[in-house]
């Protein structure tokens, strides 16, 4: 199993979807747990790094903070990363949430660099711009942007495979309610 692999049972595990978790464990022939919760301290050890401060990318570091771990967050605006840390608020975005001390924001990418797995919450038509700031990218991508390049038509995996070609990807898909 990779370790992207096993950092998306850990994230499924982490958010309750036990069912595709165990689903998971048994197509990488891992064991199967039981029924009970398993609420291990998700992604331990590991910098992660959301890149898109909007509502869907703060709640995102958000649920990765819930467990005491420092997520690096990374906001277009300065103002707002400037909120993030001394407020501890997104009121831009997620209005009323107060936010894990743990998040800390940045408005500056190339901090974003030194990541070990990088949550990329863009919206979609900014996706490309966004990465080809970035200097170097993690070997493990979650792309959590959802949409198609309206200019190329390309689809957001193969967005971020042409901008990090030597990076795995791992798509986060579902509902969102972001605004933005």
């Amino acid at each position: 199993v990779s370790d992207l692999q096993q950092h998306a049972l850990e994230i499924f595990e982490h958010v309750g979807n036990y069912h595709i978790a165990r689903l998971l464990r048994r197509l990488a022939d891992q064991p199967v747990r039981g029924d009970e919760i398993h609420r291990a301290p998700l992604l331990a050890g590991k910098h992660v790094g959301v890149i898109g401060a909007g509502g869907w990318g703060t709640a995102l570091a958000q649920m990765l903070a819930s467990d005491g771990g420092e997520v690096l967050l990374w906001a277009r605006e300065g103002e707002l990363a400037e909120e993030i840390n001394g407020q501890h608020g997104n009121s831009l975005y997620l209005p009323g949430v107060k936010l894990a001390q743990t998040i800390r924001a940045t408005a500056d990418l190339a901090q974003m660099s030194d990541r070990t797995i990088l949550l990329l919450v863009t919206p979609a038509q900014h996706l490309a711009d966004v990465m080809a700031q970035m200097p170097v990218f993690p070997r493990d991508l979650v792309l959590c942007a959802k949409g198609i390049e309206a200019e190329t038509g390309r689809l957001m995996h193969r967005v971020a495979a042409d901008a990090a070609p030597g990076s795995e990807v791992a798509v986060l898909s579902g509902p969102t309610f972001a605004r933005e």
